[in-house]
């Protein structure tokens, strides 16, 4: 994967789940900014070791990525529901919201 995507899928990821985060009713300036340095050091392994990787590789990967997220979260958050419902839901949204921009990327490309 190219740096330049390598470097977009984390831009993304980070508005995405800053976004989602948000939604959620966070307003901590703590946790927000926990959130991008949380995601910069899990998203750019990830990108960089599985993207080329099958599906099932991928997914493995995500919910490794998952676990280590919440774990994150809860070292500052300090409640371990709130620390997994933050990870499972950002990473679930940013996960199918590149999935989608990837087909439909692959659908503009095959027309």
């Amino acid at each position: 994967m190219e740096y330049i995507m390598i470097i977009s899928a984390l831009l993304l990821t980070i508005i995405i789940e800053w976004i989602a985060l948000r939604v959620m009713g966070e307003n901590s300036k703590k946790i927000l900014l926990y959130s991008v340095l949380i995601n910069t050091a899990t998203n750019l392994p990830l990108n960089i070791f599985v993207a080329e990787a099958a599906l099932s590789t991928q997914l493995t990967a995500e919910l490794l990525i998952i676990l280590i997220e919440a774990i994150l979260y809860y070292i500052i958050i300090k409640e371990i529901k709130k620390s997994f419902v933050y990870s499972t839901l950002c990473n679930t949204i940013s996960y199918t919201t590149g999935l989608i921009i990837e087909l439909t990327i692959l659908l503009i490309l095959i027309n």
